[in-house]
């Protein structure tokens, strides 16, 4: 509350240094966005907020807008100072007072929205590959996406939350080689993963397949490792880890309303439908062999392959198919979070809805770095196949609470 306080009286004073035309060649037509922060300086204040981006629009030097400003302000409940292009706030006992008079007659409804711009949200996070247990790195988005989901509720937007599994590449079948190597080493057979590091990334030689291959073959116990159908090791193992990880974010208190499986997403044939579709309005052409979409023309920096010479789909193909499916369903505003590797692939996402007739303004992505490791001093990044710290690990040292917590804090603005 505080801060949309100072900073409608921020906007009140441009406004009102606008009309005296105290604020050089601005208009109040412009248009700008502002931040209320925490001065890092406890001296300076409550609260800050930078007007130094009104320079370009004003065509006069930040301490003279800020100044212009702190003009028109009334002052009434607060002190206020500037420092360059900042104007610093100090609450007043009084604006304190009538602030928590307000907390404590709202109570658990203090800060809770009225409902009037309530939207139909679809929040998708975490959205792990089914190949293994999640590392902290996927705890981030999981105690992130359910924090998020749990303020937007309160607020009064009707949330759902979603997970799409990514099964349908050829990760899988990487995860099936590797459950039949584990298999035949719990039957006694001298055989081992690949040292070679290319050959090792066909795999995951992670240690959490060795108690899946048990439960297999004591299900199994006369199975023939070398002729049981790969399809058979695939489903097995995508399975056993689907349940891991429902079980992990379940204790995580992480609610899911829905579990969407890319590999029925192509079965339903939406994907070839959306291909046809970018096809017939003249958005795809060919070149060597595969099929590129136009997202050039819709601001992305280049063209993308989305139908491989052999035939085969990019993960862009499935990704438009899946987007433009969530707006069929209804949905109002589609938030997605990502980690920063993916920063590149917003633009062609929302440059296929856009081709497909959506709004690609309704698709917010949030991204946030990846988690590294730091192992005798030296950075690593963490993975499925080595330097792995999973979040059951992380949850069992210290506990649910203080492992959200823990992660939250950094999202956490002041």
């Amino acid at each position: 509350m505080l801060k949309d306080f100072f900073l409608n009286e921020v906007k009140n004073g441009i406004n009102g240094a606008i009309k005296s035309g105290s604020l050089g060649q601005m208009e109040l037509e412009d248009e700008y966005s502002l931040i209320v922060e925490k001065p890092k300086n406890p001296d300076f204040g409550d609260f800050a907020v930078n007007v130094s981006s009104l320079a370009r629009m004003a065509k006069i030097a930040p301490p003279m807008i800020a100044n212009a400003i702190v003009d028109k302000l009334s002052k009434e409940n607060y002190e206020v100072s500037v420092v360059g292009g900042f104007i610093n706030f100090k609450v007043s006992d009084n604006l304190l007072a009538n602030t928590i008079e307000e907390i404590l007659k709202k109570k658990e409804n203090y800060g809770r929205g009225d409902g009037k711009d309530k939207e139909k949200i679809l929040l998708e996070y975490v959205s792990a590959n089914p190949t293994g247990p999640f590392h902290i790195g996927h705890g981030r988005w999981a105690a992130m996406g359910s924090a998020l989901a749990n303020l937007l509720k309160f607020y009064g937007h009707e949330v759902y939350q979603e997970f799409y599994i990514n099964d349908a590449g050829s990760q899988i079948q990487k995860l099936g080689n590797s459950l039949r190597i584990r298999l035949k080493q719990e039957k006694g057979e001298d055989v081992d993963f690949p040292t070679d590091e290319v050959e090792r990334k066909n795999y995951y030689p992670g240690d959490y397949l060795i108690p899946v291959a048990k439960k297999f073959i004591k299900e199994n116990p006369d199975v023939n490792v070398d002729t049981v159908e790969l399809s058979v090791l695939c489903d097995y193992a995508k399975n056993e880890m689907e349940a891991c990880q429902r079980e992990l974010l379940e204790g995580f208190r992480v609610h899911f309303d829905k579990f969407y499986s890319e590999l029925d997403l192509h079965k339903s044939g939406k994907v070839e439908k959306r291909y046809k579709e970018l096809m017939d309005k003249g958005y795809l052409y060919e070149q060597e062999g595969a099929m590129w979409f136009k997202s050039t023309q819709y601001g992305d920096d280049q063209d993308r392959v989305i139908k491989k010479a052999d035939g085969s789909n990019t993960y862009l193909t499935a990704d438009i198919a899946y987007h433009a499916d969530k707006f069929d369903r209804g949905f109002d505003r589609l938030i997605d979070i990502w980690g920063a590797d993916h920063h590149g692939y917003i633009a062609r996402v929302k440059a296929s809805l856009q081709a497909l007739g959506y709004n690609p303004d309704k698709l917010e992505v949030l991204l946030g770095q990846l988690v590294n490791l730091v192992i005798d001093g030296n950075e690593v990044r963490m993975g499925k196949r080595k330097n792995m710290v999973t979040l059951d690990d992380l949850i069992e040292e210290v506990g649910v609470d203080a492992t959200r917590y823990w992660i939250m804090q950094e999202f956490v603005q002041y």
